[in-house]
Parts: structure tokens; sequence; C-alpha cells
């Protein structure tokens, strides 16, 4: 028989489990199935050397801060929870899209896995700002749930499924016309099709129903919080901080001076591609930040070359020269008068 070298090992003893941890992973309505799918997660974690799926890796992580919150009282404690388990998830899913010889941005990347920006925005606020409220946290959360079972675990369902079905028109053919070269091509099917890391099952009805009203109203949710918490641009931004523009066609704001100083400026900052975050704090937390300081000493310099820094320590050097001369003539005159 011939080899096949698309065979892969994987961590699950065979598509039930994978299937069991699935269902039991998004069974919202029922905590301890939960905890026994992150069990089963653990088991394949610990045979796997680190050569987990990513998304199987990251659903557990967020399924894992959900539950440990009825643990938590502490209000701090619990968005702290929450942020690490967004941060780490969205960072793990655009680190793996770094494959470029220069380090693309986090919005760039997520943008070409289909995040939502507003989810890069939490992360973000998450990550250099002040932490977001516990609510936003958790929509960010279930949109983050709600992404993985889209991309990875329906997916791969679906992937599989079509397997089984191509392979049961094999088995029907070689049954009709049976040979030794058939056989082999059924054969390499099967490793082919055989059970990697790429599978899924559905969820129960019930359970399913509530998850997916709850997912997808995530971001209708989060964008309405804004409006009625008033977390929309204000015109006042503007005369306040005179360093930012807003752009109302994109429904952004950024910092002009940075983008006038891309060689100075942060690249990988929210200000200088374009935020949608409307918070006073991220605004005050720019105007505050290094990249930022240099940005507009550059513009200044520029505006007015005579006011830097160094042309006034020129300016100041030229005045003790100066007067180290005229001791000196001074010196001179006298010596050569007496003499």
């Amino acid at each position: 028989m011939a080899s096949n070298s698309t065979t892969r090992v994987v961590f699950w003893q065979n598509r039930e489990e994978w299937l069991y941890v699935y269902k039991a992973l998004f069974n919202f309505d029922d905590a301890a199935a939960q905890r026994k799918g992150l069990d089963r997660v653990d088991a394949w974690r610990s045979r796997s050397a680190g050569k987990l799926p990513l998304a199987i890796d990251c659903t557990a992580y967020l399924i894992s801060a959900e539950l440990s919150l009825g643990n938590v009282t502490c209000s701090m404690q619990r968005k702290l929870i929450l942020a690490m388990a967004i941060v780490r998830f969205v960072n793990g899913m655009t680190d793996q899209e770094q494959k470029g010889l220069y380090g693309r941005t986090v919005q760039s990347l997520a943008a070409e896995i289909g995040l939502p920006d507003w989810l890069v925005e939490l992360r973000h606020d998450a990550t250099h700002m002040r932490l977001p409220s516990l609510e936003s946290l958790k929509w960010g959360l279930y949109e983050g749930l709600k992404w993985l079972k889209t991309e990875y675990w329906e997916a791969q369902s679906i992937l599989h499924d079509g397997n089984e079905d191509k392979l049961l028109q094999l088995l029907i053919d070689f049954k009709i016309t049976p040979d030794v070269s058939r056989a082999e091509s059924i054969a390499n099917t099967v490793c082919t099709c055989n059970f990697c890391d790429e599978v899924q099952s559905t969820v129960p009805a019930n359970s399913q129903e509530g998850t997916e009203q709850k997912e997808s109203t995530s971001r209708e949710t989060y964008e309405q919080k804004r409006k009625v918490t008033g977390r929309g641009f204000r015109k006042e931004w503007l005369s306040e901080f005179v360093w930012l523009d807003y752009n109302e066609k994109e429904g952004q704001m950024h910092c002009k001076v940075c983008r006038d100083f891309p060689n100075i400026a942060d690249k990988n900052s929210s200000f200088f591609s374009g935020s949608k975050s409307f918070h006073v704090s991220n605004i005050k937390g720019h105007n505050e930040s290094h990249c930022h300081a240099m940005c507009v000493e550059a513009q200044k310099a520029r505006e007015a070359p005579t006011s830097t820094p160094i042309r006034l320590g020129l300016r100041n050097l030229n005045a003790l020269t100066e007067e180290k001369l005229v001791k000196l003539f001074n010196t001179t005159y006298y010596i050569a008068k007496n003499e």
C-alpha cells in the first residue's frame, strides 16, 4: 500500500470524544458539563507537548475565565480575569498570522482573519489603557467564543462530514468495480480523511438557541451601550486636544501630529491607524505617551526652529564663547600696554 504523508497525529481518541468536548464546552446551561469538557482539554494538552490546536486552547481559556467569575467577588479581579483571557485570545490568533519580514499591526492581522474591530479595540484598552467595564469584557468574551465556534469548530465539522461522504461514495464505487488500484485509492482517502485537528458537532437545541441568541446580540448590545453612556465622539475634544482629528465618514479619531511624523510615532497605536474607542481616558493616555510627546516636539521644531532646545543651547554656547573672547582680548590688551 502506498504511504501517505498527510496523516496527522491528534490528541483525542476518536471523533466521538472530540464531539463530546465541543458539546460540553458550549453547553452554557450546564456548568458541570463545561468543567468536564475543560478537564478533557487539559488531558489533550498534556499529550500534545505544546502542539494542541490554538483554537481549542483559546476556547478553553475563555470558557474557564467565564466559569471562574462565580468564585470571585472583587470587581477588579473579575475584570482582570476576563481581560487576560481576551488579550490571550486576540494576541494568539493574530500572532500566528505574522509571517512577513516586517511586523504588522494587530488591527490589520485581525481584519484578515475576521475578528471584529471593536474586539481588537477592547483588547487594546485592556492592555494599554484603563480596564474596560465588566459588561464590555463579558461581551468581548462571548464574541470571541462566537468567532471560535464559527471559524474552527463548525468549519471543521463541515469538512469532516464532507470527507465522510466522499469516503462512502468511494466504498460504493469499489463495491461495484473492485480492483487493486481502487483499493489503494480508497486507502489513501481514508488517511486523508482521518480525523485530525478539524472537527465539530451540534450543541443541544435548548443550549444552542440560548448561546446563539447571547452571541448574536453581543456586538449590537455593545454598540447600544456606547450610545446610551454617551461614548460617541465629542466635538469639544477637538478644542481640548489640538492634535486630535475626527473622520466622520469612517467614524474614527486619530492623532494628526503622529501621522505627520510616522518615523517617530508609535505605528501600533490605534490613534495612528484610527480609533473607534471614544473614551476620554484613551485620549489622555495617548496625550501622555512618550512617542506622542516626541512628535509634538518635532512639530514645534518644524514650526519654530529657533525655539527648539538645540537652538537655544547653541545660542547660550555662543554667548559663553563671546564672553570668553572678550576676557581674552582684555587680558591681551593689558599685557601689551604694560610692556
